[in-house]
């Protein structure tokens, strides 16, 4: 009999422990990816300037990433168990316009505790005592590179609107097959080629990229688009439709929208 009880109290040790790895594993999974911050408290966060902040999980590497909306965050998380504590985060210190919105993003991050998956893209981070203290979506999806021939127009450059006329529309043209970049700066011809990293799918690179020769009376809105080019690393898709591409930190480089 005692016997008995005791393989009956082992057993259900190890299914209690292979419950708790099996959720911490699935919350891990979950988590995994970039999310824009969407409140704060329970209040929206309204972003007027530039980009939303955001933070990501790389589960690979136990590293978190992000924007506050002035600065670039980083901290670290146990990849295993999920469990998180950005008290200590860190990041890097330049001035902006956002600051006190980005100090309110610090102080709600510094309180989180645990990841809970909501429905609909959505998830939030909790305090100590099961408070939601951020609600977050997912920032984008990964679609298909070849998903990405045809005509953009750019949306925005680095954040920033870019306006269209009747006479002028920046936009970006990708021609898959070939492997080329051609577009408009709203000025200028633009022409280039595109380029993925062998094994990394939602990679895109525009080397040797080069513009027309005219001058216009405004050029850099041209000087933005050129240099924003050169930094893109990856690209994804917007919940509204849209695509993004990104630098290598994460930051959205350009949004565009298909031009019909």
């Amino acid at each position: 009999m005692k016997k008995n009880k005791f393989w009956i109290t082992a057993i259900a040790a190890c299914a209690l422990t292979l419950t708790s790895c099996g959720g911490a594993k699935s919350v891990v999974k979950q988590m995994n990816g970039e999310w824009n911050i969407e409140e704060i408290n329970g209040k929206p966060l309204v972003v007027t300037d530039g980009q939303r902040p955001f933070i990501g999980f790389n589960a690979q590497e136990g590293r978190v990433y992000g924007y506050g909306g002035c600065n670039r965050l980083m901290a670290g998380y146990d990849a295993k168990t999920g469990e998180l504590d950005f008290s200590k985060m860190g990041s890097t210190m330049m001035a902006g316009p956002n600051m006190d919105m980005e100090r309110d993003v610090l102080n709600a991050l510094g309180q989180a505790r645990g990841f809970v998956m909501g429905k609909g893209g959505k998830a939030s981070l909790e305090d100590a005592n099961g408070k939601r203290v951020v609600t977050l979506s997912r920032r984008f999806e990964a679609m298909d590179f070849t998903a990405l021939a045809g005509d953009w127009r750019i949306v925005s450059v680095n954040g920033k609107p870019v306006a269209s006329t009747s006479e002028s529309v920046p936009m970006l043209s990708f021609n898959v097959k070939d492997m080329r970049l051609g577009g408009t700066t709203g000025c200028n011809r633009l022409m280039g080629q595109l380029a993925q990293e062998p094994g990394n799918p939602q990679s895109i690179s525009f080397p040797q990229t080069a513009t027309t020769r005219m001058a216009c009376p405004d050029m850099s809105l041209e000087q933005d688009i050129v240099a924003a080019l050169e930094e893109v690393r990856s690209f994804g898709k917007l919940p509204n439709g849209n695509v993004a591409l990104f630098t290598a930190g994460s930051m959205m480089a350009f949004e565009l929208s298909p031009m019909r």
